[in-house]
């Protein structure tokens, strides 16, 4: 089977979203207690967005750069 580039691109998207998500429960709950980001996850969902708009200025400042 041949892979497409859409199909990696779409495969490293959801390696760096499972990656975010696995960062986001750890920080969160080395920042304010263990089981905490399960119990909050309105935290984990503010962390994803926070990181996605990071690595979208970073890719920005590349680009431009």
């Amino acid at each position: 089977m041949e892979i497409t580039k859409g199909k990696f691109v779409d495969q490293e998207i959801a390696h760096i979203t499972d990656a975010m998500l696995h960062q986001a429960v750890k920080s969160i709950d080395a920042l304010l207690g263990e089981g905490y980001a399960k119990m909050n996850p309105e935290l984990i969902s503010g962390f994803i967005i926070a990181a996605s708009n990071n690595n979208l200025a970073a890719s920005n400042n590349r680009k431009e750069n």
